[in-house]
């Protein structure tokens, strides 16, 4: 008794998916091999294995702490940027760096170092502030915020519902930098 066309068709589909994912598992499998062996250098003479992470990021304005690699041989540490040697990290400004940690010569390996933002500005608003009703025409919003940010690229805003009758106002401050980075800080002013 021979199989059916249904049942040849399904037996070749589900061979042809599995030779997919066999496909699928040598790529990952190479993958992953040459990211090891790229985070490592090993020969006879000499063994050194890269310390910390292959792909570091240092938040702009903080300093870069270098983890350096594991060996018994002496190392020599340079930086590159956009394939140009520098002296080092700059962490005044965004950027991405190579660090190259040379062993036994011309053979080294490589850790990429990205200088980014993710600090949020900070807003300081005066405690309290009570005006008179007739301040409250002229009175400065901005007057006692003050906002800093690592970026030293900051834009503040703030909603306007101040009025000149008696009572508490709510006033609602937001900063957000050049990163996209975003806070708020509410302010409350009394109106006697």
């Amino acid at each position: 008794m021979g199989l059916s066309r249904g049942q040849i068709v399904g037996l070749v589909t589900i061979a042809l998916f599995f030779a997919f994912l066999t496909l699928i598992f040598d790529l990952i499998v190479s993958h992953n091999a040459k990211k090891i062996d790229y985070l490592s250098y090993d020969s006879s003479k000499v063994k050194a294995i890269l310390e910390g992470n292959y792909l570091e990021y240092v938040n702009l304005g903080e300093t870069y702490k270098e983890k350096g690699i594991n060996t018994k041989k002496k190392v020599s540490i340079s930086y590159f940027k956009d394939n140009r040697q520098v002296s080092g990290i700059d962490t005044s400004k965004y950027g991405t760096y190579e660090v190259r940690y040379y062993i036994s010569g011309k053979n080294y390996i490589t850790r990429t170092v990205i200088v980014i933002d993710n600090e949020s500005p900070v807003i300081k608003v005066p405690d309290k502030t009570i005006i008179s009703k007739e301040e409250a025409l002229t009175f400065d919003l901005e007057k006692g915020v003050i906002v800093t940010d690592n970026s030293n690229d900051v834009k503040l805003s703030y909603d306007n519902n101040l009025k000149s009758e008696k009572g508490d106002y709510i006033i609602t401050y937001t900063a957000i930098d050049s990163s996209n980075n975003k806070t708020s800080k509410k302010r409350l002013i009394k109106i006697n």
